[in-house]
């Protein structure tokens, strides 16, 4: 996922992880019902993190690319490009396939200062969405994606992204919130940039 990771310092509170490899219910993700108004609007690059619980961090973005979907799904499956298309990026390495046939890539993101790594489960729920979710570690409790692919006309493909990921309360989320939020948002321009380019 695209975010700044190793940001919200000591917990109280732990939280139990989900079992390796657990799909997460569509239903279960935080603000997704902000992630349908957006994309169900139809409004190009809009974003928003209303209704995110205390310490998620994240948003909507959207927009249109000139290629066909097809491209644009294999891209967002490729390990390989992730350098290109997650923000801050510092290390991808592919670690397999887990038990329901999705991707397993550990990620490391981040500055000199602060960075996470983390293995993110990345599944193609269907030829018109993409799901992700992550291993939790200690800063970072969960986190998720979708991208849902829309094919606009034979050579363009509208790209909605929702992401989101539980930083926690710690000083660093509170101070760069705003730039973890924007650097997570990203995303969909940097695949456009990158399918394009092509």
């Amino acid at each position: 996922m695209g975010c700044c990771l190793g940001c919200s310092g000591a917990r109280a509170v732990a939280h139990a992880p989900p079992a390796r490899s657990a799909v997460p219910p569509a239903d279960d993700v935080p603000g997704a019902t902000v992630r349908a108004e957006t994309v169900l609007a139809g409004v190009a690059d809009a974003v928003s993190d209303r209704g995110l619980p205390a310490g998620w961090v994240g948003g909507a973005a959207a927009v249109e690319i000139d290629r066909a979907c097809d491209v644009v799904a294999r891209t967002l499956l490729d390990p390989s490009a992730y350098w290109s298309i997650f923000v801050n990026t510092r290390a991808v390495e592919p670690e397999g396939r887990g038990g329901h046939g999705e991707l397993l890539v550990r990620m490391e993101q981040g500055y000199s200062f602060v960075s996470g790594s983390y293995i993110a489960h990345v599944l193609a729920a269907s030829p018109e969405k993409v799901v992700a979710w992550i291993d939790p570690i200690l800063n970072l409790r969960d986190g998720r994606a979708e991208f849902e692919l829309t094919q606009v006309d034979a050579t363009r493909c509208r790209l909605s992204m929702f992401m989101a990921a539980d930083l926690g309360r710690g000083l660093i989320v509170r101070v760069f919130r705003e730039a973890i939020r924007e650097a997570m948002l990203m995303t969909p321009e940097l695949v456009r940039t990158y399918v394009e380019q092509r």
